[in-house]
């Protein structure tokens, strides 16, 4: 007999063995979900029904390991090593289970466990692809419910946001969702929209969870006001980024509107993120009031950073000292840099209103989150270029003596920033 043939016998052999070894001792499955066909047993004959076992051999040097095992026996190798947070060990046993048994009834449970430790790997976008298998495989509305909508959340952590996108979409269609569900399924719908920047879809949705909010406020007290609040930020948010999109272009009279709108994109972001405040949740109300302190400090950078005019030299008679005197470019745009850091220097003041009063108001409330810590490094951040701000970029001292003639301003009169007034925190 040849080696090859010996071998093939050997494991064959050995398969045998093992089969009747472990036919006594295999356990039958959940009623209602064997895999075996239901055949009526004939008179006197006992038949026992069990779960498909695999058994497999693997070659080392000359001889065969074999090792055989069900999928009930790896779904609890898997559950121990879960239980024990030896995560690696229990992907390993799911991920075997659903590559041997596709079909077994451990399966749906297999996937919901196996994307709860890829989670905790951090492995989010694998996770979210068994969360979503388990959310088709299992039967009851509640399990489906929760596997669908933790899809959706770690495909939003992966940064797979068509992904998230169609989890939620699903989720947010069911008829059996409670208040609550329905909230957070259409807020996260339209977060998925607006990280995907289509900002009209995303409206619609942020406002379809408002809506749903006030329709049952007075009769259902929801255990939180996390996504109603999330989406009123988000609403605020989507004019901010309005107002970071507007352009400011010369000539003059084209920033004279570019300004004026970019001012209407704050006013709307900033009783949008005002809003946010009423629903009283520590994280967005925080968020919010750092987001309007932003907004001062943004607008001003966005009027130093506008194209310049263009500057020439201008010869003009000086009646005072009786001749022609001339005042070069350079010494212009001096000029115009000092008078523009000169007029919006109130916005930092806002900003710097704002976050004072966000901060004082973080710590009566006890409100301790990463937009608190952002808002103290802003506020500290903002408060030196203030300090700091009158000597930069002004001309220096006896540079010139001469004054500059009577002309059109170089600065557009689109906006007087004192009218910019931060409203009072009110949490």
């Amino acid at each position: 007999m040849s080696r090859t043939r010996y071998a093939l016998f050997h494991l064959f052999a050995v398969f045998m063995l093992c089969a009747m070894t472990l036919l006594g001792g295999c356990p039958k499955p959940v009623p209602g979900h064997g895999t075996a066909p239901k055949t009526r047993a004939a008179s006197g004959e006992v038949r026992i029904t069990m779960d498909p076992i695999q058994i497999v051999a693997t070659r080392e040097g000359e001889r065969f390991r074999t090792e055989a095992f069900s999928a009930e026996d790896l779904f609890h190798s898997g559950f121990g090593a879960q239980r024990r947070k030896d995560c690696a060990s229990a992907v390993r046993s799911y991920r075997r289970l659903l590559g041997f048994f596709p079909s077994s009834p451990y399966g749906a449970a297999a996937h919901y466990n196996l994307g709860l430790c890829l989670q905790h790997l951090g492995d989010n976008q694998a996770a979210g692809a068994h969360f979503e298998a388990a959310a088709k495989a299992v039967d009851k509305p509640s399990e489906q419910i929760l596997a669908l909508g933790a899809a959706g959340v770690n495909y939003a952590d992966a940064g797979r946001w068509r992904d998230s996108l169609r989890a939620f979409d699903v989720l947010r269609n069911r008829k059996d969702l409670s208040t609550a569900q329905r909230i957070e399924a259409q807020t996260r719908y339209g977060f998925a929209w607006f990280k995907l920047r289509s900002f009209s879809q995303a409206s619609e949705a942020f406002r379809n969870a408002l809506r749903i909010y006030r329709e049952n406020r007075t009769e259902e007290r929801l255990p939180t006001l996390f996504y109603v609040a999330m989406s009123a930020y988000h609403l605020a948010a989507i004019y901010h980024e309005k107002f970071k999109e507007t352009p400011l272009r010369m000539p003059v009279p084209q920033m004279q509107q570019d300004v004026e709108e970019m001012a209407t994109w704050m006013y709307k972001a900033q009783r949008g993120y005002w809003d946010v405040v009423k629903h009283k949740n520590h994280f967005w109300s925080m968020a919010a009031v750092f987001q309007v302190g932003s907004l001062y400090a943004e607008f001003r950078d966005a009027l130093l950073h506008a194209p310049q005019p263009q500057f020439h030299d201008v010869r003009y008679f000086d009646k005072t000292l009786g001749r022609y005197e001339m005042i070069r470019s350079a010494e212009q745009r001096e000029e115009y840099y000092a008078q523009l850091r000169q007029k919006t220097r109130i916005l930092l003041q806002h900003a710097l209103t704002v976050y004072r009063k966000g901060l004082v108001t973080a710590e009566r409330i006890g409100a301790r989150n990463e937009w608190v810590d952002r808002m103290q490094r802003e506020y500290d951040d903002t408060k030196r270029r203030f300090e700091n701000d009158p000597d930069a970029g002004a001309p220096k001292r006896g540079s010139s003596d001469r004054r500059p003639p009577e002309r059109d301003p170089l600065l557009p009169e689109a906006l007087d920033p004192a009218r910019y007034r931060p409203m009072a925190v009110e949490l």
